[in-house]
Formats: C-alpha cells, sequence, structure tokens
C-alpha cells in the first residue's frame, strides 16, 4: 500500500459529507497561504495538518479548520501544529505501555477478574492476560501538573468531543468500565505505543487490526491471519469497550504512523532516557477498556 493510499481519510457518511466538504474546503483555502520556512528543511507544518484533519472524527475536523482558518500568519500555523504535537500526542505516547493499569477498579469488574483468575478453564493461562488502560490519568496535586493535564485534555476535547459525554470529570472517569479491556500482556506495550489500532468494521462490536511498522514480529505473527478480532464480555454486567475510546486510540495512532511523528518521539524519549514520573511531556495518559479480545476463526 502507498504512502497516499495509508492516510486517506475514513469513510464520511453522506449526512455528514457537506459538513466535511465545507472544512476541507475551508482548510485547503488556510493552508495555501503558509510559506515553510526556508531554512528549516524539517517543516512539515502544512502536511501535519492535513495528516491531522484526516484521521480527526467530522466534530474534529471542523474545529481543527477553524482553528487553520484563525492563523493569520505563518508562525500562528506553526504554534497550531506544535501545541497538537505536545499538547496531544506527545503526552499520549511517552507513557504509552508502561504505567500499570489502576488498582482502583471499578467494583464489578475487580471481583469479576478475581473470579475469572480462579475458575477459568480456558488454555490459556490467566497470567498472561491483564486489564489495560484506554485512557487513563495520573493524579497529582502539584499545581503546574495539574495545568499541564488541564491543557491535555482540553486538547483531546476540542478534536474529539464525543469524548465529553464520557470523561466530563476525566479524573474520576477513568475507570469506567467501558474504558478497560482485557489483552494479552505481550500486547500491551505495542497497544499503548500506539504500534498497532483496532479500526471498527461495519460488524457491531467488530475490529480490524492495523498495524504499523514499530509493532514487533513476535506480536506480528501472533495476530489472527484475517485481522479481525471482536469483543466480548463474560459478565452481563460488564460494558463492552467505548468505540469512542477506540476511535480516538486510532485516530491517534494513525497520526503519528502517518506524519512520521511517533518515531521522532520515541526516538526523543529514548535519548532522553525518560523514566516513569519525570517525562519531559508529563500526563501519564493511556489506554483503557474491559473485556475480552476474541479472535475470529481463521
Amino acid at each position: 500500500m502507498s504512502e497516499s493510499d495509508e492516510i486517506l481519510s475514513p469513510a464520511v457518511s453522506s449526512t455528514g459529507f457537506p459538513t466535511f466538504a465545507e472544512a476541507k474546503l475551508s482548510l485547503d483555502a488556510a493552508l495555501a497561504s503558509y510559506q515553510s520556512d526556508p531554512e528549516d528543511h524539517t517543516d512539515d507544518t502544512k502536511r501535519f495538518l492535513e495528516i491531522c484533519f484526516t484521521y480527526f472524527p467530522l466534530e474534529g475536523q471542523v474545529n481543527l479548520s477553524d482553528d487553520v482558518r484563525g492563523c493569520n500568519d505563518n508562525d500562528e500555523f506553526r504554534q497550531l501544529a506544535n501545541s497538537i504535537d505536545t499538547d496531544l500526542l506527545r503526552p499520549l505516547l511517552s507513557k504509552g505501555g508502561k504505567t500499570p493499569p489502576s488498582p482502583h477498579l471499578p467494583g464489578t469488574l475487580a471481583s469479576f477478574l478475581k473470579i475469572r483468575s480462579k475458575t477459568s478453564t480456558q488454555r490459556l493461562e490467566t497470567s498472561n492476560i491483564g486489564a489495560l488502560n484506554t485512557i487513563s490519568l495520573a493524579t497529582n496535586q502539584e499545581e503546574s501538573y495539574t495545568r499541564r493535564i488541564s491543557e491535555i485534555w482540553t486538547q483531546i476535547f476540542r478534536y474529539f468531543p464525543s469524548l465529553l459525554s464520557t470523561f466530563d470529570m476525566p479524573s474520576e472517569a477513568v475507570n469506567r468500565e467501558d474504558n478497560i479491556m482485557m489483552m494479552l500482556n505481550a500486547f500491551h506495550g505495542g497497544f499503548g505505543r500506539f504500534h498497532f489500532v483496532l479500526e471498527a468494521t461495519s460488524t457491531p462490536h467488530q475490529y480490524r487490526i492495523k498495524t504499523f511498522p514499530r509493532l514487533s514480529t513476535l506480536c506480528e505473527l501472533a495476530l489472527p491471519r484475517d485481522r479481525l478480532v471482536s469483543f466480548t464480555n463474560q459478565h452481563s454486567r460488564i460494558d463492552l469497550p467505548g468505540a469512542a475510546h477506540l476511535e480516538f486510540h486510532a485516530a491517534i495512532g494513525n497520526i503519528l504512523h502517518a506524519s512520521g511523528r511517533g518515531e521522532t518521539i520515541e526516538k526523543l524519549i529514548r535519548n532522553l532516557g525518560e523514566t516513569a514520573g519525570s517525562s519531559p511531556f508529563t500526563a501519564s495518559l493511556k489506554f483503557t477498556t474491559d473485556s475480552k479480545v476474541k479472535q475470529q476463526p481463521a
């Protein structure tokens, strides 16, 4: 698949197309005035904003188009691109796959996990499966940290407004049952670092696994051949993963890969020798969802 194929916009519904088309025309018209810095050969501001528009949901596309249209000069275009990079992409990736799930799981889920670990009749050892956070937020009372977290959530809600209904109070909502899923421990790192994403299909609760080059070969080989997974719950009181949460994760993964910034940020993290709790990007935002991933028969 060519790079141009990889960054095609997700399908837009017929009812939403006029809104999408208007936002795209407005974005293109505004970006046409942008001039790259002749002394900075790495300046990808225009392309980066176009890629973000490609993968943001419709409401986020409209908001980004408005933000781009509000830029009055080249510096403001760059500031906008930089704010998305530093307040959205870097915080999510800098802690991805590192922070363990919160011990404060909902009572129903915590009880279910205890029962499952004792009574599972599956051949797969339950010790190899763990709860994975989809969007979680570390708590810290320092004013500067709290302010930083607020900036990050502002970006998330600006471009992914559908999450507002779930995370209207992020610090209290991150352990909702529809924001936690069970996944083989071997895949936690790859999912948290956006080396693969789950994209919705036309079948309810079924997702197609989209992998990126940084996913390990062993994980790649362990995936179902048709790359399809379905979410099921083994307890009627436990919700399935929220579609908006997975859509958000997939969008961030696609942007990181298509723009090349995922590799750049990971390299920067390695070079800085980042350790847990001392991230230069602060914020330990990670990814969750409860339930179990059921592989489709090959």
